[in-house]
């Protein structure tokens, strides 16, 4: 539905003058701030008492706001009053969620606040989940019923999480023989993990009408790290190609926290977050080891430091598969020479070369897209990285002599 249909239009603004004295008044903190967002010209036309010209200024900034920011903040709308607690669950669900542009919860909070002075802000969102959840369904039983008749994945980006595979997929991607699925991250290798191929296979491309070559993957890069996924892997698909970046554990490390602690996921600071780190996790990678429908929220959230652990997690990957079976490339050299290491990857998927994929940073251009509700984190201490380097030392020493080549991370 074209953004146009959402905006508001002045008619809409029945009740103007008592809209604007709810603004005055200051009776809430939300009314407060959008009071704070009128204009001058705004306060002008209302002053002159000219209903028609307030209307049309009004529904112009109230839209402008809507648009430049998300309205929805728990202190600004702490005092709200929810029809029901399921309109409630509702607007703080579709606060956190990725596909809900903020211009469409911020309609939803005007008609919530303003039920009387703004009319008619529809289609409702909730109407409209109604809707995409009863296409999903169809969508998924048809999907799930052609499984046959799709293709199987030929590779699989696998690790490491926050090093640039988000990026690396999209470009992947980009190559007339590589069809993507239909998430980047499947996570149907890790817990809770329900053993049915055709559910899989339904995230894939139909095999019809594809040209002679072409294959397809995904890329959940939680695989290499999360315990029975690679073995899970190797069970299904013991010739598929893994593809998997390497970044420096350190930056890896603040990045995760940074993603987490934005996202809400995580209260502590970076460095009580690490220090942390093991009694957190104490006991939960062999909980999931053992109990395939378990799902340890610290193991796949908190694990800053763990996810480093480079060398203990190829060396499982190196026990299942063989290593011209599997793709390592160095994040920092992805970065700088992208181009190089696109080519490389795409002669280890045997497909002929391809010079004119685009290298945009994917997930600067994913993250100027999700919802912007998260909080701002603060840069790493100080002290903090050579902490963190004498912790890895070790781990990527290990690292090194498994691959025979030193990447330069403990500095």
């Amino acid at each position: 539905m074209p953004q146009t249909d959402w905006l508001l239009k002045p008619q809409q603004l029945k009740d103007v003058y008592p809209l604007i004295e709810r603004f005055q008044q200051h009776s809430d903190a939300f009314s407060s701030y959008l009071c704070d967002q009128l204009s001058d010209t705004a306060k002008q036309a209302l002053s002159q008492g000219d209903k028609e010209a307030l209307q049309v200024i009004l529904a112009d900034e109230l839209n402008a706001v809507m648009k430049s920011e998300p309205l929805f903040d728990p202190d600004r709308c702490q005092n709200l009053t929810f029809k029901d607690a399921n309109q409630k669950h509702r607007i703080e669900r579709m606060s956190r969620v990725k596909g809900v542009s903020r211009f469409k919860l911020n309609r939803e909070l005007l008609s919530l606040m303003y039920p009387e002075e703004i009319e008619g802000i529809a289609p409702s969102l909730v109407w409209r989940e109604r809707v995409t959840g009863a296409t999903r369904q169809v969508d998924k039983m048809l999907t799930h019923r052609s499984a046959l008749l799709r293709m199987q994945p030929s590779f699989m980006i696998v690790g490491a999480q926050r090093s640039g595979t988000t990026s690396m997929y999209a470009y992947l991607a980009q190559h007339p023989l590589i069809y993507h699925a239909r998430h980047k991250e499947l996570h149907y290798f890790n817990n809770p993990y329900r053993d049915d191929m055709g559910h899989y296979r339904s995230n894939f491309p139909v095999s019809l009408f594809k040209p002679e070559g072409a294959i397809t993957g995904e890329a959940t890069p939680e695989y290499m790290y999360l315990p029975n996924c690679i073995e899970r892997i190797q069970g299904k698909f013991p010739a598929i190609k893994l593809i998997i970046l390497l970044r420096n554990p350190i930056d890896r490390a603040f990045s995760h926290y940074s993603a987490a602690y934005g996202g809400k996921k995580e209260d502590l600071s970076f460095e009580e977050a690490i220090a942390t780190e093991e009694d957190r996790l104490a006991g939960e990678y062999e909980r999931e080891t053992t109990n395939p429908r378990y799902k340890s929220l610290a193991l796949h959230r908190q694990g800053y430091k763990a996810r480093g652990h480079y060398a203990e997690q190829l060396e499982r990957v190196f026990t299942l598969f063989p290593r011209e079976q599997v793709h390592i490339s160095q994040s920092e050299v992805m970065y700088k020479n992208t181009a190089q290491v696109y080519a490389q990857l795409i002669d280890f998927l045997n497909l002929p070369a391809y010079t004119r994929a685009s290298f945009a940073n994917q997930t600067d251009i994913v993250r100027e897209q999700l919802f912007v509700g998260g909080r701002s984190v603060s840069p790493m201490a100080p002290e903090t990285r050579p902490i963190l380097v004498d912790y890895f030392k070790p781990h990527n020493e290990r690292l090194y002599d498994l691959l025979k080549c030193d990447f330069g991370w403990d500095k």
